[in-house]
């Protein structure tokens, strides 16, 4: 039987979680020990009988932060993805040549792309290099065709990347 099929395991973990929720209501923290389970994770790592007595050891993990993916509805692909934790405190040690060198490693832009802007922002009251290159076909923008990168100008971590492209076939035809 695996381990996490044992009903013991379901029950210590039941007494757990009640210890931690006891223990934060002591702590006058009793209205987030309500969302304890959202940010903590306890995974069964052993159990053990000696002497009458069953011990099981867990793993906690967790949360560091949020991670968003948009994936494309029609194909599956990758459509943009931020990890917050990445841009927190951010700063402008990174000259912005070299956050723009950043941003297009990750964004791997076509040829076909042209360099809109790049620049440090105020985001929320904090410093974060935005770059944002357009989609153009033989000069002409493509409507809607964007990549977007977001850069933690302290770290130099992309935190935030957004793409929406499409292939263009330029060669004339009637609609």
């Amino acid at each position: 039987m695996a381990l996490e099929d044992d009903p013991r395991v379901s029950k210590a973990e039941e007494l757990l979680w009640d210890h931690y929720r006891r223990a934060m209501e002591r702590a006058g923290q009793g209205e987030q020990a309500l969302y304890l389970k959202q940010h903590a994770k306890a995974r069964p790592a052993t159990l053990k009988e000696e002497g009458g007595l069953t011990t099981i050891r867990f793993d906690m993990h967790l949360r560091a932060s949020d991670y968003s993916v948009k994936l494309n509805a029609q194909d599956g692909g990758l459509a943009g993805w931020q990890f917050p934790l990445l841009g927190e405190d951010p700063g402008r040690v990174l000259s912005s040549g070299d956050a723009l060198m950043v941003a297009q490693e990750a964004a791997k832009p076509p040829a076909d792309a042209v360099l809109a802007y790049s620049r440090y922002e105020e985001v929320a009251g904090r410093p974060v290099f935005v770059a944002r290159w357009h989609h153009a076909v033989k000069g002409v923008p493509v409507e809607r065709d964007y990549i977007h990168v977001l850069v933690n100008g302290k770290t130099g971590r992309v935190f935030g990347l957004y793409r929406k492209w499409h292939d263009v076939d330029p060669s004339f035809s009637e609609r």
